[in-house]
């Protein structure tokens, strides 16, 4: 069965976070396998709203990491996607590579 993960990117978002976070329907809850919030370097209490709601309520499913530097949209995203593949959440091939029968 294929492991389900969603990717929130965050900039200084401590004033959305929760309630992004509290968009998630509870029949999607139950099949995801991991939330994972990558924090890009907020100058905000982004990382810290994230944590309080794992505290709170999403325990283990939610994982929360912050960069030392801002990596910018496209760099955080490929980041949260490299966290995502070593995990077998996401598939893909590379450029160039030929499909596998």
């Amino acid at each position: 069965m294929p492991r389900i993960g969603i990717l929130i990117v965050a900039y200084n978002a401590e004033t959305t976070l929760k309630s992004v976070l509290g968009r998630i329907p509870a029949p999607l809850m139950a099949k995801i396998d991991e939330v994972f919030v990558f924090d890009d370097a907020s100058s905000d209490a982004t990382d810290e709203i994230a944590r309080s709601v794992a505290r709170d309520g999403f325990g283990t499913k939610l994982s929360v990491f912050k960069n030392p530097v801002n990596l910018m949209y496209g760099g955080n995203q490929s980041k949260g996607y490299q966290y995502a593949m070593e995990r077998a959440m996401v598939r893909g091939r590379r450029k160039g590579s030929k499909k596998q029968k």
